[in-house]
């Protein structure tokens, strides 16, 4: 079937990739000094982290309008036999919301093309592999029925995770303790989060040496097999940390793809500089 793909831009993908694959991405609001950024339209990720350390205050997010997903849904318009929508996890939040509400308008105002709304319960990483699977599996596929379906299916599959520089911007928004992020600072541990519903701690490495490992081993565990494997790593300011990542993984696990870009700001405004994300999905 021809299918489009809208997600949002957390999934943050070069262009060329967007393009290749039928996917458009539906800006997320960074809000800076009480004016409202669209990600990758009006503020890329180099500028947000260049600015970041002259901000008065942190930034907070707007989430994905209604009505910016539903030109994500359009663009894909004539030619399309259905849309999929992805979204980040509903709990992490309000884009889901937009995207339903979103889906609503579009269909009716285009009745012909169906469409399909799925949280992906997580972000970043993790909807992109899931991303790049519906657009592979659409291609053979004879209904948005039958794509929907199975990337339902891979959502339970699809991992992120991230190895935090600190955790003091997380402490800031309510989403770490204190004493955790004291003691981190302390002892030079770099956090590792599972980026799902919410952010979950899942390890406390020494340093990045430890802290990169602990992401090639959860590769290793979570995403066992010899099925096609999806990698998507991001970075805040680290592209050496993030090449260094990638050539350990290839080498181990000789991924059938990866995708490699800046962490888009919405999200990397929570983490610090130096900070990488990695999503991956196995498909049997």
């Amino acid at each position: 079937m021809r299918l489009g793909i809208a997600a949002d831009t957390t999934a943050a993908f070069p262009q060329e990739v967007l393009e290749a694959n039928g996917i458009t991405l539906a800006p997320v609001g960074l809000v800076i000094d009480g004016e409202v950024y669209r990600d990758r339209l009006d503020l890329t990720a180099e500028a947000f982290y260049e600015m970041r350390p002259h901000l008065k205050e942190l930034p907070t997010t707007t989430g994905v309008s209604p009505g910016d997903y539903l030109r994500a849904m359009e663009d894909h318009l004539p030619g399309v036999d259905g849309v999929l929508v992805l979204s980040p996890a509903r709990k992490l939040s309000v884009t889901y919301t937009s995207a339903v509400q979103a889906a609503e308008a579009f269909s009716e105002r285009h009745p012909e093309v169906p469409v399909a709304v799925i949280d992906t319960e997580t972000a970043a990483g993790g909807e992109a592999v899931l991303a790049l699977e519906a657009a592979r599996y659409g291609r053979e596929a004879e209904s948005l029925e039958q794509v929907a379906e199975h990337v339902r299916r891979l959502v339970p599959r699809a991992r992120t995770y991230m190895v935090l520089s600190t955790l003091k911007y997380l402490v800031h928004i309510g989403r770490a303790g204190k004493a955790a992020a004291l003691a981190a600072s302390a002892l030079q541990v770099k956090p590792v989060l599972r980026l799902g519903q919410e952010f979950e701690p899942a390890a406390r490495p020494m340093g990045w040496r430890q802290g990169l490992d602990e992401l090639v081993r959860r590769v290793e565990i979570e995403a066992p097999g010899k099925g096609r494997l999806y990698v998507a790593v991001n970075h805040v300011r680290a592209p050496e940390r993030a090449d260094s990542l990638i050539a350990e993984i290839r080498q181990r696990f000789d991924p059938d793809t990866v995708l490699s870009t800046d962490l888009s700001p919405v999200l990397g405004y929570v983490l610090g500089d130096g900070s990488i994300s990695l999503g991956f999905l196995r498909v049997e």
